[in-house]
């Protein structure tokens, strides 16, 4: 049986793990089957978790294929469906109403299934490909060289999850943070940084026009900061007792490290940081005594 508290894409069967993905209902009857399931061959979690990714990068593509066709006519339908759009925002108005009565007609002439309604979608504004105003984007920054890359590349993780502006929601970003963090093994700050681009390039989208400026599904969808009790700092903290700081000063001895030596001597007598001790100036020092910052301490 499979266990209820299993990570997203992986289900346990036999003592060892599979990646599961459920086929949309749209395009079950293309790929004949409800549901992808392959044996990850292994009993180790952190195996399967490694190994589903590839897996299930190759289902999504299945389904992208089943439900628009080859990439080649996908992207030709995108294309043309935008060339419509800007005719149609070109159009009067009595014009743009015939536009939008033949538009169904037009569009089953050039595409069948799915990709009708994607051309629909796109010409009307309705859904438009994520990645059409990322050059714009990158070019009108004024962010470093090596920001604008990173950007780039976090978009372009985005487009490869979300290929259309439809897809891009409230619910779907958070489960895909859930992918980033649990099938991906990315941290939360990596995390919150992807998000940033996303975040600030979808505002750029809604300047544009290309999507609502009234919603923003990446908001909130961020991993929050974890806040560390001081028990947990004192824990990951703790001074050197005074044998250990002795057994430090010798060991610096031993190897010949004199100035090490001296600084632990000074330390361990003071209390003094590395820093405070490698600041001290010679006007510092008044007979047996070392003021520093008001206070005196015995050399």
């Amino acid at each position: 049986m499979a266990r209820t508290s299993n990570p997203r894409y992986l289900i346990m069967l036999r003592r060892r793990w599979y990646a599961a993905l459920d086929v949309p209902k749209d395009v079950r009857t293309r790929i004949g089957k409800a549901r992808f399931k392959e044996s990850l061959r292994t009993e180790s979690l952190s195996t399967a978790e490694v190994r589903v990714r590839p897996v299930i990068a190759k289902w999504k593509q299945i389904i992208e294929a089943a439900r628009y066709g080859s990439d080649d006519e996908l992207e030709r339908i995108k294309s043309l469906a935008l060339e419509w759009r800007e005719d149609l925002r070109r159009a009067g108005p009595q014009e743009r109403e015939t536009l939008i009565d033949v538009l169904p007609h037009v569009a089953a002439t050039e595409a069948t299934g799915s990709s009708v309604r994607l051309i629909q979608d796109i010409v009307l504004g309705q859904n438009t490909p994520l990645m059409i105003a990322l050059p714009d984007w990158i070019s009108t920054s004024t962010n470093t060289s090596k920001t604008k890359a990173m950007q780039k590349a976090d978009i372009n993780r985005l487009a490869q999850r979300f290929p259309m502006t439809a897809d891009v929601t409230k619910k779907s970003v958070n489960a895909w943070v859930d992918e980033l963090q649990e099938t991906e093994g990315l941290s939360p700050s990596t995390i919150r940084r992807i998000l940033s681009a996303c975040r600030m390039y979808w505002k750029f989208l809604a300047r544009k026009d290309f999507v609502s400026s009234e919603t923003d599904p990446f908001s909130e969808a961020a991993p929050t900061k974890a806040n560390s009790s001081k028990a947990d700092k004192k824990e990951k903290r703790q001074p050197f007792s005074p044998a250990e700081v002795v057994q430090l000063r010798d060991k610096a001895a031993q190897k010949g490290d004199t100035k090490l030596a001296d600084l632990i001597t000074i330390g361990m007598w003071t209390g003094m940081r590395i820093e405070e001790i490698c600041s001290v100036r010679h006007s510092d020092i008044s007979g047996a005594l070392l003021h520093k910052s008001g206070e005196g301490f015995i050399l």
